[in-house]
């Protein structure tokens, strides 16, 4: 018989008796519930407030100057200015913001300019939000009760609503992640790095996950991924030129540098410049480390590729936090201590509060690693892949 999720909530099996651990569960689904409606009355009450402030009318007009103007234009100030005022018209309060995304998502975004951007805001946004729910139900267990735990921690997290309420692109590489997990449980490695490819569209939330998997043993999905994104980059160089490389540094510089995109980075912990580039290269070899004392475990190496990669980067908002989903549920399908499962609450509420507060994520982060890097190799997962059938 599958050893699933019924033993014990989560992986805390053998600590609670079968009739405690379902009733908190079914209490845990309750309370993520009446997060998930806060999440729904935040957008609702945002809405009349905030909408010309999102951010997929960045990518909108991004898509119309590359339509009108040629690709090597998308990052052009002036066009951006004038796209982005004619596609949203907002009041003098709503500031420009500039458009430094990889250029395969002005790419994504160009079927839509056949509608007006705010009714092609509302697909966008359903899209955006399936997304989500669909790597949560992708990850979770077989158990009814549990997908909907899954589906609560995605729904109810406070950076959910920001990602959804600006249109932003964290659940499309959560979704390519979780997808790609279930292809390399299945042995089929280079569709798994394939479908990694997806990370182009917002590199820092997940650079890492392909050197996790190739320190993990999973060498011809880091083929594939690379090979993928080295595609993409190729295509991105050529449709830029010089003169569009040129304004995407421009625009990249000055915004890096803003110290509110670096709140949720190591440089708050040990300052800029070399500290920080010495605090980034130890996290990447302790994460590659890690990875590598995994070895065939792709669940492993994505959770710690996405926890160094969050880790190692120089600009992050509030919204990206939605990657912090997937070593959490991935984690949480396997037989776990406590102490571990203590670090996963933590590492979700941190994430919860990080629009307020910015170190505890950074610390929750490194104490996910520190967790791998503590427990033994190979624990088992509680459920079987969707795609590879349960043993008989």
């Amino acid at each position: 018989m599958d050893s699933g999720l019924a033993s014990g909530p989560f992986g805390l099996t053998g600590v609670l008796p079968p009739r405690s651990g379902r009733l908190l569960r079914i209490g845990l689904l309750a309370g993520l519930f009446e997060l998930t409606l806060y999440n729904a009355y935040q957008y609702a009450s945002w809405i009349p407030r905030g909408l010309a402030w999102n951010d997929f009318r960045l990518f909108y007009a991004a898509a119309t100057i590359g339509l009108r103007h040629g690709w090597s234009h998308i990052y052009d100030p002036d066009l951006q200015r004038a796209a982005v005022q004619a596609a949203w018209p907002a009041g003098p309060e709503v500031r420009w913001f500039p458009f430094v995304n990889p250029p395969p998502v002005a790419w994504l975004m160009a079927p839509l300019t056949s509608l007006r951007a705010p009714v092609a805001y509302v697909p966008w946004v359903l899209f955006v939000s399936g997304c989500l729910v669909a790597a949560a139900l992708l990850l979770a267990p077989r158990d009814l009760l549990t997908r909907g735990i899954y589906v609560g921690l995605a729904l109810g997290f406070l950076p959910t609503f920001v990602a959804i309420a600006y249109g932003q692109l964290g659940p499309l590489v959560a979704v390519a992640l979780a997808g790609s997990w279930l292809l390399l449980r299945a042995r089929r490695e280079v569709a798994g790095g394939l479908l990694l490819s997806a990370i182009a569209l917002k590199p820092q939330l997940a650079l890492l996950v392909p050197l996790a998997l190739l320190a993990a043993g999973y060498w011809r999905a880091f083929v594939a991924a690379s090979a993928a994104g080295a595609a993409l980059t190729a295509l991105s160089l050529a449709s830029l030129g010089l003169h569009g490389l040129a304004y995407y540094r421009m625009l990249a510089g000055s915004l890096f540098a803003d110290a509110y995109f670096q709140r949720w980075s190591l440089t708050p912990l040990v300052g800029d410049g070399w500290p920080w580039v010495v605090a980034v290269l130890v996290v990447a070899a302790a994460t590659l480390l890690v990875a590598r004392a995994h070895r065939g475990d792709a669940g492993a190496a994505i959770a710690l590729g996405v926890a160094g990669s969050l880790l190692t980067n120089h600009y992050l908002t509030a919204s990206d936090f939605t990657i912090l989903l997937i070593p959490i549920w991935l984690l949480l399908r396997r037989r776990q201590p406590a102490w571990v499962l203590a670090i996963l609450a933590g590492c979700w509420l941190a994430g919860w509060f990080s629009l307020a507060f910015g170190w505890p994520v950074v610390v929750f982060e490194l104490a996910l690693v520190a967790s791998l890097a503590l427990t033994p190799r190979g624990t088992p997962a509680l459920a079987p892949s969707v795609l590879a059938p349960a043993p008989p």
